[in-house]
This record gives structure tokens, C-alpha cells and sequence, in this order.
């Protein structure tokens, strides 16, 4: 019996041996753990440095030395081995540069890298930096102010990457030709710096699995490539703000999965093409800024069901808004469409009921607002621009939520209108309007911006001007009277004022001095008396009159 169970019980002795050492975390290694502490002490913590984010902290600043480092914020290491395989510092108030020699280089395994939303102060990526991470999968440097030229290496040496995030630094030169061996690539954002040159043809020819492609707000040239026609699973293509020129090729048979197109901003000419209009997963379409030819249907829209956003805005084409019998149109979230010598409003507007941003303006929209108008977005209608028309009347304002709301520069006769409780903007320029400012104004507790100058309104300026939101503020060429409101209380927003060519009289009023953001005022043109100069030392004014 005892030379049977023998080998039993010396199983059930090693069992906690074995258990433990199978089930015990592995610690990172000492040289990684001091290679991040290294890179630590290269920054200074400053919450401005991730202002853009909605949720910040230090992520560092819990960084131990007498703790393993596979447990530190921001770090994921790999649970069979212990190598550091993750870095996430993205919004962590780091402020410093990165030198080309940094300590990162001692972490070889790394596959994602994320130092979005910080300020590396101008930095440059060395041309050594992509030799260190050959196994990397993701790279986002968005929003932390690095500055120079692109790797030439880059696409040489972490050819695994899926994901690319370069926007919204100081990043120029050309895209490099290595790019192309980078046949993994999902994500490629490039938006909002300073590239230059023309597309490479090879980033449609080899990058064919990108499902994110954004190289806005740069200055690119030459033509779009038409062989981005082999990008099957393009999701999201924005191109807006460059300098394309030429005809958009007709590459979007096979762009079928594609749900946002850009384009607008450009030097493009020649027709709108029609596989546009085939594109049923299509949500947002923005073509404004783009000197095309030839007309365009409202209608030709109407097969994208699942469109919300439409901006077509000084497309120097001619645009049509009536709607064959019985056709029916996509509910929208926003349509832009100013500039573009409308004569009416749309028909296609009898059937939005969900609109959140209206754009109109700059067209050539005459008469009465039309009564069927009021039913358009009444719950929902956020932003209204019906400015530079020839608009005559306005009845009143059903749009209970609106924040913004431009009239301006039309033929507007008649009082002002009450406006909604959540009234940010409001601008009525440039009119023939008389009457005097309603007493609802004082009930407008966010407005920011109000603008009602050159008109023929009268009456005082209301009290409750001089203490509210405001930031600007323009009555300049009415016939007010009476005089300036005294109630400008500490911690006023204003910045700009101009009340000048009136009739207001009395002194500039003392309070002013509290309204310390104030840069611009004009009082010119009234009958003001009293001495200016103890309101005008105490302010760092651009511009004064």
C-alpha cells in the first residue's frame, strides 16, 4: 500500500508549486520598468496640455519605482511574458519634448502606442523612431503639437500597423512613398496639418483594407486618384480644404460601404457624378466650395434614405429644389445649401420634421416667410440662416429650442420679433425694422451675440443689456436714445460694443471698468458728454472710438 500512494502524496506536496507557478502574474523587468521612468522624467505636468479632452489626469504621476510596472496607468504589458506590449498616455497634461534617443526604444514589443492629447512642445518624429517598434499595430500623435516631415522609413519598418493618427499637428512635407507597404492599414487620419504635394496613386493601389481615410485640412494638390476606386471598404473618405483640382473621378461604383464624403473646399470642376447618388449608405455629403458646372436636382438625393447631412453651399451650380410628384426625401439632421440662387424655399423642406441646422442664406428668397415653414423642425431646429435674401416679413419665431438665428441683410420691415428663451446668436442687420427692443430680450439668459445695427428701431437701450451674456453686442445706426445702460456688472463677457451713430446722450458709464475682456468699443455719432478717460485707462483696447 505504501508504494502505491507514495507517488500520490508527492503529487499532492508539488501541487502548490505547480499551481503557483503557473497562475503568478509576471512582473515586468527591471530595465522597462526603468525605461519609463526615464521617459517621465522628460515632462512637467500641466492640465492645459490636455485641454481638449473631456477627461484628463496625470497618468505618470502614480508611477512607483518600488511597484511593478505592469500594474502603472497607461500600461499594458503581455501576461505570458511581461513585456510592455501597450502605451496609452493619451490626455495626460505631459508638456515637454521627445528627444530621438528616448528610453522608448528599450521597449521592442510594443504594438500600440497612444500619446494623443498632449504637448510635446514641436517635436520631431526621428528617422530612427519607427526602427524601435517593429511590431507596433497602432500609432496616434493626434492633437500634441509635433511639428516636421514625416519618416521616410515609417512604412518600412512597422508594416504591421492597422491604425495611423497624425491630425491636428504642425506636420509637413509630402506623404511618403513608403506608405504604400503598409498594406494593413485600417485607419489613416491625417487631418488638419500642413502636408503638401500630390496622393500617391499607391495608397489606393496597395492600402486596400483603409475603412477611415481623412486627409482634410491640409494642403494637398494635383488630382484625387482614381485609384482610390479600389478602396471597397472605405467607411469615412473626407478630402475637404486642399487644393484638388480637376474632375472628381468616377470612382464610386465600388465604394458601396461608404457613409461620409467630404470634398468641399476644393478647386474642383465638372459635374457632380452620378454613382454618388448610388451610394445608399451614405449619411453625410459636404460638395460646398467647388467650382462645378452644370445643375444639380435636389431630388437626385432623394435614394439616400439614410442621408442626414446635405451641404451643397457656393457650389457655383445651379441647384433645383422642386420635387417630381409623389417622390419623397431622406429626413435630415442638417441641409446647407446657400449660395447656390435658390428663389424659394424648398419643397423638399414640407417634409423635414427633424431638422437641427437650416442654411439658406446668400440666396435669392423673396416675400413673406411662408406660413408651412413654421411646422419645420418646430421641436428640434437648432441653427436658422436665412441672412442675404429679400425677405420682407416675419410673423414670428415657433421654433422653441433655436440657439442661433441670422436674418440680416434682407427687407425686413416692421418690430422686432420675440425670440426663444434659448436664443445664443441673433443678428437682424442691415434691415428696415423700427419699433423699440421688446422687453423679452431681458429673458434671453445664454444669448452671446446680438446684432440689430442698421436699422430704424428706437426707443432706450434696455438695462438688462448691460448685465447679461453677453460678448457682443452691436446697435450701431438706429435712433436710440436715452443712456448707455449703467449696470455692467463684475465679471462681464462683453468684448465688443459699438453703439455709435444714435442718439444716446449722458456719460460712458463707470461700470464699464468691469467688463475687463472688453477690446473694442465704438460710441461715436451720439451726444455723449462727460469725461471718458478714467473708463478708457482701465481697458486694453484693440480699437476705440
Amino acid at each position: 500500500m505504501g508504494l502505491i500512494t507514495q507517488p500520490y502524496q508527492l503529487l499532492i506536496c508539488l501541487l502548490p508549486l505547480l499551481f503557483y507557478s503557473q497562475c503568478s502574474p509576471i512582473l515586468c523587468s527591471h530595465h522597462q520598468s526603468s525605461a519609463l521612468l526615464q521617459f517621465k522624467q522628460l515632462f512637467s505636468f500641466q492640465n492645459h496640455s490636455s485641454f481638449a479632452c473631456e477627461i484628463s489626469r496625470p497618468k505618470m504621476m502614480s508611477w512607483k519605482e518600488d511597484a511593478d510596472c505592469c500594474s502603472w496607468d497607461g500600461i499594458t504589458c503581455d501576461s505570458a511574458t511581461g513585456h510592455v506590449i501597450g502605451l496609452d498616455l493619451s490626455c495626460s497634461w505631459l508638456h515637454g519634448n521627445i528627444p530621438s534617443n528616448s528610453s522608448l526604444s528599450l521597449l521592442p514589443r510594443l504594438r500600440k502606442l497612444n500619446l494623443a492629447f498632449n504637448d510635446f512642445n514641436y517635436s520631431k518624429i526621428s528617422s530612427g523612431f519607427t526602427d524601435q517598434f517593429p511590431s507596433l499595430t497602432l500609432l496616434n500623435l493626434s492633437f500634441s503639437n509635433f511639428m516636421g516631415s514625416i519618416p521616410a522609413s515609417l512604412g518600412n519598418n512597422i508594416t504591421q500597423l492597422t491604425y495611423l493618427d497624425l491630425s491636428n499637428n504642425s506636420f509637413t512635407g509630402h506623404i511618403p512613398p513608403s506608405f504604400s507597404n503598409l498594406q494593413q492599414l485600417r485607419h489613416l487620419d491625417l487631418w488638419d496639418n500642413n502636408f503638401v504635394g500630390k496622393i500617391p496613386a499607391s495608397l489606393g493601389n496597395n492600402i486596400t483594407q483603409l475603412a477611415y481615410l481623412d486627409l482634410s485640412y491640409n494642403n494637398f494638390s494635383g488630382h484625387i486618384p482614381s485609384s482610390f476606386s479600389n478602396l471597397q471598404q472605405l467607411l469615412w473618405l473626407n478630402l475637404e480644404d486642399n487644393n484638388f483640382v480637376g474632375k472628381i473621378p468616377d470612382m464610386f461604383t465600388n465604394l458601396t460601404q461608404l457613409s461620409f464624403l467630404g470634398l468641399a473646399y476644393n478647386e474642383l470642376i465638372g459635374s457632380i457624378p452620378s454613382s454618388i447618388f448610388e451610394l445608399l449608405n451614405l449619411t453625410e455629403i459636404y460638395l460646398s466650395f467647388s467650382n462645378f458646372s452644370g445643375s444639380v436636382e435636389l431630388y437626385d438625393f432623394a435614394k439616400l434614405k439614410n442621408l442626414k447631412f446635405l451641404s451643397l453651399s457656393n457650389i457655383s451650380l445651379s441647384v433645383s429644389t422642386k420635387l417630381t410628384v409623389n417622390s419623397s426625401f431622406p429626413n435630415l439632421s442638417e441641409l446647407s445649401l446657400p449660395a447656390c440662387n435658390i428663389s424659394e424655399f424648398p419643397d423638399i423642406l414640407k417634409t423635414q420634421h427633424h431638422l437641427e441646422w437650416l442654411d439658406l442664406s446668400r440666396n435669392q428668397i423673396r416675400g413673406r416667410i411662408p406660413s408651412w415653414m413654421w411646422d419645420i423642425g418646430v421641436h428640434t431646429l437648432l441653427v436658422l440662416d436665412l441672412s442675404r435674401n429679400f425677405l420682407t416679413s416675419i410673423d414670428h419665431l415657433p421654433w422653441k429650442n433655436l440657439e442661433s438665428l441670422g436674418l440680416d441683410s434682407n427687407l425686413l420691415q416692421g418690430s422686432l420679433p420675440d425670440l426663444p428663451p434659448h436664443m445664443v446668436q441673433f443678428s437682424i442687420s442691415n434691415n428696415s425694422l423700427t419699433g423699440e427692443i421688446p422687453s423679452s430680450f431681458c429673458n434671453l439668459s445664454s444669448i452671446q451675440y446680438l446684432d440689430l445695427s442698421n436699422n430704424s428701431l428706437s426707443g432706450q437701450i434696455p438695462h438688462c443689456l448691460g448685465n447679461s451674456t453677453l460678448f457682443t453686442l452691436d446697435l450701431r445706426m438706429n435712433n436710440f436714445q436715452g443712456s448707455i445702460p449703467q449696470t455692467y456688472a463684475k465679471g462681464c463677457n462683453l468684448a465688443y460694443l459699438r453703439l455709435n451713430g444714435n442718439h444716446l446722450e449722458g456719460p460712458l458709464p463707470p461700470s464699464l471698468t468691469n467688463c475687463v475682456k472688453l477690446q473694442f468699443l465704438n460710441v461715436g455719432n451720439n451726444n455723449l458728454s462727460g469725461k471718458f478717460q478714467n473708463v478708457l485707462e482701465t481697458q486694453h483696447f484693440k480699437s476705440w472710438i
